[in-house]
C-alpha cells in the first residue's frame, strides 16, 4: 500500500492535530488507522501493528513505549475500538496443531472512519489551491541550478545537493500544475459570466488576472523547457540523471515507495524514478497538439484559455466601441493585452534531423521532412608563427616537500587543543589546503546544529564533530597570488583528535 502523504495532507496533519492524544505522531497514526479501515481481513493487534509500523515507515517511526498509550487514546476516544480475540500464531496441517494467543484486536469504528474522511477533505480547505508566483521564482531557481550543476543558489528549504533540490523540483511542479490548472477554471467561470452578464467589472477583472497572472506564468514556464528537456538526454557532455542521483543516498524517498532495498537496487530506483518524472515533467511542457490535448496537466491548457479570452476580449472590444463612453482607455488597454498574447513565444522545437541554427523558417512544422541538410564548410584562418618558445614546454621543478608544506599550513590553523575555528578572513598559501577547507565545511552542516559525525580523516587526525558559530558576515578564504577569494556563508569550529597507529 502506499505510505506517502501528499504535502497538502502532510502539512495539515503536522498544524496541530491530536490523534491518540499525540501531534508529533499524528502522520504515522493517520497511516495506522488507514490500514486498519483499508486491510478488515488483517488482525491489528499490538505486535502486528509495531511490525507493520516497521515495515511500512521504518525503525523508530513510534518508539515502543509510546505505541501502546496511543491506542489506548485511541480507543478512549471511540475512534478504534478493542476486542479480545485469539491470534493465530501457528498452524499445520497435516497434524491438526494450532497454536493461538490471546491478544487485543484492534478494528475502526465509524467515528474513526468519520474522522480519517473529514481530515482528508478538511485538508484541500486548509491549504487552497493557488498559482503562487513565488513558487515559479523558485522553480526557476532550481532548474538554473541543476542545468549549471550549482548548488550554490540552493536554499534550505530546497536542500544542499541536487537530489533534494530535484525532489523539490518536482514538488513544485505538482504546485504550479495544479495552480494553473485552478487559474484556467477561475477563466473560464469569467468568460462564462460574460456570456450571461455583460458586465464592464468582469472584462476589467479578466484583462487584469490575464496580465498579472496568466501570461507571465505561462512565459516563464516556457522559458525553463529546453533545459528541462536537456536534463532527459544521455548524449550531451553531462549526464544530469547520473549527476542527480548520485549527489545524495536517500534524498529521493519521496520519488520511491520502499526503502527495504541494497545500496545498487536502491540506485537503480531512484534512477528510474528521476527518469520517469523527468519524463512527466516535460510532457506537461510539451507544445505537441497530441500530447497536450490528452494531458490534462499540461500548460498548454491555460493557453487555450488565453485565446479563448482574446476572442472574447475582442467581440467585447467592438461591442464597447460604441456602446462605452471610455471606449479610448478601455481599447488601449486591450491593444495591450492582445499585443502581449500575439508575442507569446512557443517553444516549436525543430525535427531531430535539423540543425538549431537554420535561418528558414520553422514556424509550419509541416515542411520540415522537406527542409535540406545543413552543410557546414570550415572557415580560412591564418596561422600565427611562433616567435618564442611556449612557456609550457618548459618542465617546471619538482617540490618534494609540497605535501608537507601542505600538512604544514594545515597544522597552523589548529589550536593547541586541535579545534579548528573558521570564524575569521583567512589568506592561504597552497590551493590543497584552501580545498581541504571546503572539503570539512561540505561534508558537515554546521550552521543547523551542533552534530556528531562518523569519524573523517584528513592528514593524520581524525574529525570527531564540529559546532555553529553565529557568525554574520561570511567568510572570506584568499590565496595568495590569487585575484578573487571564496566565501563560507556562516562560522563553524570543528574539533579533531589524532589517531591511533595500530
Amino acid at each position: 500500500m502506499d505510505t506517502q502523504l501528499t504535502p497538502v495532507l502532510q502539512e495539515f496533519l503536522q498544524s496541530g492535530i491530536s490523534l491518540g492524544g499525540s501531534t508529533r505522531y499524528s502522520p504515522q497514526i493517520y497511516l495506522l488507522m488507514t490500514w486498519i479501515q483499508n486491510e478488515p481481513q488483517t488482525q491489528f493487534s499490538t505486535f502486528v501493528i509495531k511490525k507493520q509500523l516497521v515495515r511500512r515507515l521504518g525503525e523508530n517511526t513510534i518508539p515502543d513505549t509510546r505505541i501502546s498509550d496511543i491506542l489506548n487514546n485511541l480507543v478512549k476516544a471511540n475512534l478504534l475500538n478493542q476486542t479480545s480475540d485469539h491470534l493465530n500464531l501457528h498452524s499445520v496441517q497435516k497434524r491438526q496443531i494450532r497454536l493461538s494467543k490471546m491478544e487485543d484486536i484492534y478494528t475502526i469504528t465509524d467515528l474513526g472512519q468519520q474522522t480519517l474522511t473529514f481530515i482528508r477533505t478538511h485538508a484541500v480547505t486548509y491549504h487552497p489551491i493557488k498559482l503562487d508566483p513565488a513558487l515559479i521564482d523558485e522553480y526557476l531557481i532550481l532548474v538554473d541550478a541543476i542545468y549549471h550543476l550549482n548548488t550554490s543558489k540552493l536554499t534550505e528549504q530546497s536542500g544542499q545537493n541536487l537530489s533534494t533540490a530535484f525532489a523539490r523540483l518536482v514538488d513544485i511542479h505538482d504546485q504550479i500544475i495544479s495552480g494553473m490548472r485552478k487559474l484556467r477554471s477561475e477563466l473560464n467561470g469569467l468568460l462564462a459570466r460574460l456570456d450571461q452578464v455583460n458586465d464592464p467589472t468582469n472584462i476589467t477583472e479578466l484583462i487584469h488576472r490575464l496580465n498579472t497572472e496568466a501570461i507571465p506564468s505561462f512565459e516563464r514556464m516556457l522559458s525553463v523547457h529546453k533545459k528541462l528537456y536537456t536534463f532527459q538526454s544521455t548524449q550531451g557532455p553531462i549526464d544530469y540523471i547520473t549527476a542527480i542521483v548520485d549527489s545524495g543516498k536517500n534524498d529521493l524517498a519521496n520519488l520511491n515507495l520502499s526503502q527495504r532495498y541494497s545500496s545498487t537496487q536502491q540506485r537503480l530506483l531512484n534512477q528510474q524514478s528521476v527518469e520517469a518524472a523527468l519524463k512527466r515533467l516535460n510532457r506537461d511542457l510539451d507544445s505537441s497538439s497530441t500530447i497536450s490535448a490528452n494531458n490534462p496537466q499540461s500548460i498548454y491548457r491555460l493557453n487555450e484559455a488565453i485565446n479563448n479570452s482574446r476572442l472574447k476580449i475582442i467581440a467585447h472590444q467592438q461591442i464597447t466601441a460604441t456602446l462605452s463612453a471610455n471606449r479610448e482607455s478601455l481599447s488601449a488597454t486591450i491593444d495591450d493585452l492582445l499585443d502581449k498574447i500575439e508575442r507569446l513565444v512557443l517553444d516549436l522545437r525543430p525535427s531531430p534531423h535539423l540543425a538549431y541554427d537554420r535561418e528558414e523558417n520553422l514556424g509550419d512544422l509541416t515542411t520540415q521532412p522537406q527542409l535540406p541538410a545543413v552543410i557546414y564548410k570550415p572557415a580560412n584562418r591564418p596561422t600565427m608563427a611562433a616567435i618564442s618558445p611556449h612557456p609550457f614546454g618548459q618542465r617546471e621543478p619538482i617540490d618534494f616537500a609540497h605535501d608537507a608544506k601542505i600538512q604544514e599550513e594545515f597544522q597552523s590553523l589548529l589550536l593547541n587543543n586541535l579545534t579548528l575555528p573558521l570564524d575569521h578572513n583567512l589568506e592561504l598559501r597552497f590551493p590543497e589546503t584552501r580545498d581541504l577547507l571546503l572539503k570539512i565545511f561540505s561534508t558537515t552542516t554546521p550552521q543547523f546544529a551542533k552534530q556528531s559525525l562518523s569519524l573523517l580523516r584528513f592528514h593524520n587526525l581524525l574529525l570527531t564533530h564540529s559546532e555553529p558559530l553565529p557568525q554574520i558576515t561570511p567568510i572570506q578564504i584568499h590565496l595568495v597570488n590569487e585575484n578573487f577569494h571564496i566565501e563560507l556563508p556562516t562560522g563553524a569550529i570543528y574539533y579533531f583528535q589524532k589517531e591511533e597507529i595500530k
